[in-house]
């Protein structure tokens, strides 16, 4: 379980999507203040020639590198904050133009000591990143060579500018590379067949009293027109489903053959209402005579070695014998990351998670309707 401070990071299933994603923008982030910074480095060296000789008439009249180092500095925090406040600036004024754009509801508050915490340490690591050197560089050239216009440290700092460009680019040539593989990592999972159709759905887990009065409930929802079906379901999340068994058997299964085989309980809405496909065979009825009745998927029928025309195969399923009514086509019930395993689906024993599709120009007066109906309960997006 994830700890209190953790839980806007870490799903109560323990899924950490969300805090590797605030990890990579934050390394994001840091790389792209470290750009700037060398950006800065780059323009301050360059532009020393311009300051020789007013640093050589300051250190002729008795100014010290200490004073001068200070000076430097100092400009420095001055461009920063000036920079900072208009990054503070833009943040306000388009956070809610981004917020409509993208669907989102992010938040910044000034009133949040957090966030004065991380913008002081981001401006204390970027002035030390970028101005102690140029400070430095600039403090230390000779009277006699600065006011002839000369710079003694010259070479050097060639070599130190070349390096830094280097590093510049070969950052920025990484972010741009590691931009398109996601970009093609989100592409590739948008276009992505996972087998059923997740688009406007909705789970909502029922406590006991609400399982009681199922039926009712369900009859509630379908009379809305936001609400396109609604299926009691013994998947308590399509996307990562964990529930398997190896008590199931076949006529002539093997005894080397130990399968472990996924079993979710569903009713006859399920299937049609995630739009899966039948490769041979019919769904449900709703009738008494489904208790006796399976639906498997194709990988289930391949390790069972049936042939077509598959259906009417008897198999038993924790010692109940039935027989093989559907075959699906195989569909993403644990992490796209996995091979597509075996799976059973049958009509019998706990169904405990409604799975609600709304009508895609009713999203919010379905999630209304949704809390009207199942009060104290909360309910989640598939996706």
């Amino acid at each position: 379980m994830a700890a209190l401070k953790d839980i806007h990071l870490i799903s109560p299933e323990g899924n950490q999507t969300a805090r590797r994603t605030v990890q990579i923008f934050s390394v994001i982030a840091i790389l792209l203040l470290v750009i700037g910074a060398v950006n800065y480095i780059n323009l301050s060296t360059a532009r020393s020639l311009e300051r020789i000789k007013t640093i050589g008439i300051r250190k002729v009249i008795g100014a010290s590198k200490k004073q001068l180092f200070f000076q430097f500095v100092v400009e420095s925090v001055i461009i920063f904050s000036v920079a900072l406040i208009l990054a503070i600036s833009l943040v306000l004024l388009l956070i809610p133009s981004y917020n409509e754009l993208a669907g989102k509801s992010l938040a910044f508050t000034l009133s949040n000591p957090e966030i004065w915490i991380y913008l002081t340490c981001t401006l204390l690591g970027t002035l030390s990143l970028s101005s102690i050197y140029p400070a430095i560089y600039l403090a230390s050239f000779q009277p006699i060579q600065s006011l002839k216009g000369q710079s003694t440290q010259q070479d050097g700092t060639k070599r130190l500018r070349r390096s830094l460009v280097i590093i510049q680019f070969s950052i920025s040539i990484i972010l741009i590379i590691c931009t398109i593989v996601i970009r093609n990592q989100l592409s590739y999972m948008r276009k992505m067949d996972l087998g059923y159709a997740k688009d406007q759905v909705f789970t909502v887990p029922l406590s006991d009293e609400h399982i009681k009065h199922a039926d009712a409930i369900i009859s509630e929802l379908k009379q809305s027109t936001s609400i396109a079906a609604v299926s009691l379901s013994g998947f308590y999340s399509i996307m990562d489903y964990g529930n398997a068994t190896g008590d199931i058997s076949w006529p002539n299964k093997t005894t080397e053959n130990q399968a472990i085989v996924g079993r979710a309980t569903i009713d006859q809405n399920f299937i049609p209402l995630m739009g899966m496909k039948f490769v041979a065979g019919t769904n449900f009825t709703g009738l008494p005579s489904d208790s006796s009745s399976y639906i498997i998927n194709e990988t289930l029928a391949k390790q069972m070695g049936l042939k077509p025309p598959y259906i009417g195969a008897q198999m038993s399923l924790h010692e109940v014998p039935g027989k093989v009514i559907g075959i699906l086509k195989d569909f993403n019930f644990k992490s796209v990351k996995e091979k597509v395993g075996p799976i059973v689906l049958w009509t019998r024993q706990f169904k405990g998670t409604l799975y609600i599709k709304s009508n895609a120009d009713h999203i919010p007066e379905a999630i209304k309707t949704i809390e009207k109906n199942i009060q104290g309960t909360s309910f989640r997006n598939t996706i």
